[in-house]
């Protein structure tokens, strides 16, 4: 039960309580051991494979599996007695002969003795008897190449590598040869330079059809003629490393290796971490970041690998990995899919060590630099930390390691600082200003020899962000005196310690206590990256002069909220830990310039009429903004706070920034690509654009796995051509992170037009509501039917997920409410419930006359953002987490549980933040995260917390794809509950408003879906009702008139004020 919730290691730890409890049972013991190699506890497994050896010494799979766990665990010799013990009980195993050849090759390289075969055969050559007794021993190798598919050609004999001679070797053998190792096709047969030790064969002569080398003819006599290594053959092939197919990129997707010439998944059973990191090394994709169960990438027909992974991490590839047989038959409900980083490697280059320098980063085998306006101390400090260099101390400029060359990579890197490797950052858009190799970033690391370089700086005090400044100068630490001292020297300390722009700078509160000297005669222009690069200041002596303070802004200060992007939103500023928005009384365009100018977006279109994203929650910090326009902080600004019922969240403020992007296709799944960027629409130049490129933009806009592009003439003449020589690379997962020329107006003849397939846009018609009904999907210019042949739940699930109605409640069988003579589109639907499109499952698309149409697929979802899950039986599987929100307003907004154990329980707020609030936002259909609240909704009651240490990276489908904690956490207390607040707030939770808007015709339906007919009301009297209305009417008017006068009374106070709250006022 723990190993089918993925809690392996409290499963292997349960199976060896049992084994100990029950010693003599060999099945018991096995299954312990297969349970602790599961778990990586190699140590506990080679006891528990020892003891079932001792228990079954007859059972070659005992024997096998003990050597190769001794194998893993550096017991060459031991391990090799025991694969010799297993063939001898069962000689034609291939997974043992397999195993024993990888084991040779490891000790050879080592030298370490191989006892092998000593026995059999003779010196010079292989026998008879040998190849007879164990042609397997014979394993092959090619050495000396730039891969393990391309070399000179050497076999394995006794413990000892040999060559073969090329006399008539040819394409056929050659061919041999790349199908034993895996590698392919035979591309050629060149020499690779002569090797050493004895020629074990020569004049072979194959015809294609063999499975080894071994099992290829050759003369007794080759001896007499190949006696030089200046004839050893060599042979080079087209080299099928494993892939990650039908993901977004070629670095995630179905695990597949290549087995006779075809492609075939590998079994998620006992696909471990250590497995994942050969996968993705071996790719060059970087590290593993997530393993995808369940067909996550579509299942695939055919056969299966049969056989189980057990690497030790550190192998090149995965055919240099043990294996053993699957303990269980592994159906393709279960292909593993694996996402590796993409990002495979970072150096620092041009410094006097390794530990300082240009920043530079591999994608796949590609080497760059990155923009230094896109890269911060916290991104500095993560790469430290994965070349094992400590943290990072400075973020300078070209100025300092010189510029590189080649690619500029784009990415803007989202780090918190305590990440363990760059790859756990998210990537949050492509750098928004052009970049040229002079902007190259530079990182000082604390373990590098420049670290205590002069002009280092730092902030004294409690916030990372705020405090005495001190520089490291004559080999101390000194504070700053506040003479000769501006905007411009405090912007690039605070640019140079990754905190935003400056806010404020002052003279401090203390006095030196460091030292007699302190530090004067700055003078920069503001622009520069690092303290240094300004001119050169002298040491005074401090006596009682003032000494500096300031404060930076730092980057999360405000935010825009509700878009999807960071250019676009609702306003919201961080006061006293925590967020809140900003009423729109006197807020006009100079103002949003002034936060568009913060936030490096641009500068401001519009200024939006309220509450154009929405209404926030909790407090309304800021009121009457009045900015001048050239500001470069919202801080900066005069401004009021909010008294009383003042102010209200339906007038907070928006903004829309120039660098707003966002894409679409003018036809839904099909048409000119076209892009938003400076508040038009525009075109995309079809200049660079191919397949991987289309299929990039279809996954992206929800329109299948792939596309064709194609050229055609602009829809508007007058429209710009935004982008030009756009082309994504195989890494990139949003078309935001391709290369492409600087956003601008483009000239160019043709634009882009790309057209989705695989594709198949849904509804749901005929029942209740946009969540429930007859099913039916779009194909051939058509709305059609589904029949039900093998309709069940896990295909309806999917149908919910893809529409974004919650869970499935039933799979209706035999809908045929209003279904007419209609086309009957698919059949034969199969499914295993979790993948995220219906197209996605194995179906069969075409007019499936054979299906009558009292035979209709139909589906009922949850169609409310919470469930009842005692309705339905099917929600309670492992793998997923019912959701709702309760004790807010509406469905949208409230203390978040989840149901398990069929029970409703609370999410514990240890690591809670906005990224979990957007994937919980997104999987209850209820729009953008607003905030991510902790502690905020009453109710809470004494139900089980079931949920902790949630850490999405906020672009997952569902809470159970990101790492997480369940179990019952009796550690967290009823007042560290986890709440949410999502833009969609106003949603209520009985009645909703529901509009299903399909790829190719839009139908619209207001409905109160899932609600009970209303309750009899009793008969009220027409006089009564008459007089109900004029006491209603006399009430509107009277209020009316005291807002008139409460206003004008407000307005006339705000014209005597004679000067406006500062923000250092309200702290």
């Amino acid at each position: 039960f723990l190993l089918e919730q993925s809690r392996v290691t409290e499963a292997a730890v349960m199976a060896e309580k049992a084994a100990e409890l029950d010693s003599s049972e060999f099945d018991v013991v096995f299954s312990a051991a297969h349970m602790l190699r599961q778990a990586s506890l190699n140590e506990a497994a080679e006891r528990y494979y020892g003891k079932a050896a001792d228990l079954r010494p007859d059972y070659a799979a005992a024997l096998m599996n003990l050597g190769a766990i001794l194998h893993l665990n550096g017991k060459l010799q031991e391990a090799e007695a025991n694969y010799l013990r297993a063939l001898k009980l069962k000689p034609d195993d291939l997974i043992t002969q397999s195993n024993l050849r990888k084991l040779w090759n490891v000790m050879h390289r080592q030298g370490v003795k191989a006892s092998g075969v000593d026995d059999v055969g003779a010196e010079s050559a292989p026998q008879a008897s040998e190849q007879k007794q164990f042609p397997w021993v014979f394993s092959v190798r090619l050495v000396n190449g730039d891969s393990r598919c391309a070399g000179r050609v050497e076999v394995l004999r006794r413990g000892q590598w040999g060559t073969v001679c090329r006399y008539e070797w040819d394409m056929t053998d050659a061919g041999v040869v790349c199908r034993e190792l895996g590698c392919g096709e035979a591309l050629g047969f060149p020499q690779f330079g002569p090797g050493s030790g004895p020629i074990f064969m020569g004049y072979v002569r194959c015809s294609g059809s063999e499975s080894t080398l071994t099992s290829c003819s050759f003369p007794s006599w080759y001896g007499d003629y190949c006696k030089s290594h200046d004839l050893d053959a060599g042979v080079t092939c087209s080299g099928e490393k494993p892939r990650l197919a039908d993901g977004p990129h070629v670095c995630s997707g179905r695990v597949e290796v290549m087995l006779n010439n075809t492609w075939t998944p590998v079994c998620h059973a006992g696909f471990d971490h250590q497995d994942e990191k050969v996968v993705c090394r071996e790719l060059d994709c970087g590290i593993p970041i997530k393993v995808w169960p369940a067909a996550s990438f579509g299942r695939r027909e055919g056969q299966m690998w049969s056989e189980e992974l057990h690497c030790g991490g550190n192998e090149s590839g995965i055919f240099f990995c043990p294996t053993s047989s699957l303990k269980h038959n592994c159906s393709h409900d279960r292909d593993v899919g694996l996402t590796c980083s993409g990002h495979a490697g970072a150096r620092l280059a041009n410094s006097s060590d390794s530990c300082s320098g240009r920043v530079e980063l591999q994608y796949l085998s590609e080497w760059g630099t990155v923009c230094d306006v896109s890269w911060d101390m916290r991104a500095g400090s993560v790469l430290c930390g994965q070349l094992k260099c400590g943290s990072a101390v400075a973020v300078v400029g070209s100025d300092w390691f010189g510029e590189g060359s080649g690619r500029i990579w784009a990415d803007v890197f989202d780090c918190q600082g305590n990440e363990t490797h760059l790859s756990h950052c998210p990537i949050s858009s492509w750098s928004r200003t052009a970049c040229s190799h002079k902007q190259d970033a530079g990182v000082i690391c604390s373990n590098s020899s420049l670290a205590f370089h002069e002009w280092r700086v730092r902030l004294s005090g409690e916030m990372e962000c705020e405090g005495e400044v001190e520089v490291y100068f004559m080999q101390d630490w000194r504070r700053v005196l506040l003479d000769s001292w501006s905007v411009d020297e405090a912007s690039v300390v605070c640019r140079q310690l990754g905190c935003g722009p400056v806010f404020n700078s002052s003279s401090s509160p203390s006095i030196s206590k460091h030292s007699l000297l302190c530090v004067t005669g700055f003078n920069c222009s503001g622009s520069e990256a690092h303290l240094g690069n300004c001119s050169s200041a002298q040491a005074v002596n401090c006596s009682s002069r003032a000494q500096l303070y300031i404060t930076c802004s730092a980057h999360s200060s405000i935010r825009l909220v509700g878009s999807g992007g960071e250019c676009a939103g609702r306003l919201e500023v961080f006061h006293n830990g925590s967020w809140g928005t900003v009423s729109d009384d006197l807020w006009d365009i100079e103002d949003a310039q002034v936060v568009c100018r913060q936030l490096q977006c641009g500068v401001a279109l519009t200024a939006p009429v309220p509450a154009r994203f929405g209404p926030g929650t909790g407090p309304i910090l800021l009121n009457a903004v009045e900015c001048e326009g050239d500001e470069t902080s919202l801080w900066k600004c005069r401004f009021q706070q909010c008294g009383g019922d003042e102010c209200e969240h339906k007038d907070d403020v928006g903004v829309v920034c120039s660098e707003y992007k966002e894409i679409r296709l003018t036809g839904g799944c099909e048409g000119n690509l076209e892009v938003f960027y400076n508040g038009t629409w525009g075109n995309v130049c079809d200049s660079g654009i191919d397949k991987e490129t289309a299929s990039l933009v279809c996954q992206e806009l929800n329109c299948g796995r792939s596309g064709s592009e194609n050229r055609a003439k602009a829809r508007v003449e007058s429209a710009p051509n935004w982008l030009d020589d756009l082309k994504c690379r195989n890494h990139d997962s949003t078309l935001w992170h391709c290369p492409s020329s600087s956003i601008q107006k483009n000239k160019c003849t043709d634009v882009a037009t790309i057209s989705c397939s695989d594709h198949l846009p849904l509804r749901l018609s005929g029942g209740r509501g946009s969540c429930s009904g007859r099913l039916e999907v779009y194909h051939n210019a058509e709305w059609g039917s589904v029949c039900n042949d093998l309709w069940d739940i896990m295909d309806a699930r999917v149908v919910c997920r893809q529409l974004g109605c919650g869970l499935a409640l039933s799979a209706d069988g035999n809908s045929d409410s209003g279904a007419g003579k209609r086309t009957v589109w698919l059949n034969r639907v199969r499914c295993t419930g979790k993948e995220i499109h219906l197209w996605d499952c194995p179906h069969s698309l075409k007019n499936h006359t054979d299906c009558l149409h009292r035979q209709h697929a139909g589906v009922t979802c949850a169609g409310e953002r919470t469930l009842d899950v005692s309705a339905s039986p099917h929600v309670c599987d492992v793998d997923y987490l019912p959701l709702r929100l309760s004790g807010g307003r509406g469905s949208c907004s409230g203390k978040l549980q989840v149901f398990n154990n069929a029970e409703w329980g609370s999410v514990c707020d240890d690591l809670w933040d906005i990224r979990d609030a957007q994937v919980v936002c997104r999987q209850l259909d209820c729009g953008p995260a607003v905030s991510a609240d902790r502690t905020l909704f009453s109710g809470a009651g004494s139900g089980p917390v079931w949920l902790n240490r949630v850490r999405c990276r906020g672009n997952e489908l569902h809470l159970w794809d990101c790492p997480h904690s369940l179990k019952n956490h009796t550690d967290c207390s009823h007042r560290q509950h986890a709440g949410v607040t999502c833009a969609d707030m106003t949603v209520p939770s009985t009645t909703t408003p529901i509009t299903t808007t399909t790829t190719f015709t839009t139908t619209s339906t207001t409905t109160t879906a899932g609600e009970p007919p209303p309750a009899t009301l009793p008969p009220i009297y027409p006089v009564s009702l008459v007089v109900l209305g004029v006491v209603l009417f006399l009430t509107l008017v009277l209020l009316v008139v005291l807002l008139y006068q409460n206003r004008r009374l407000r307005r006339g106070r705000e014209i005597q004020r004679s000067s406006t709250i500062h923000f250092l006022y309200i702290l």
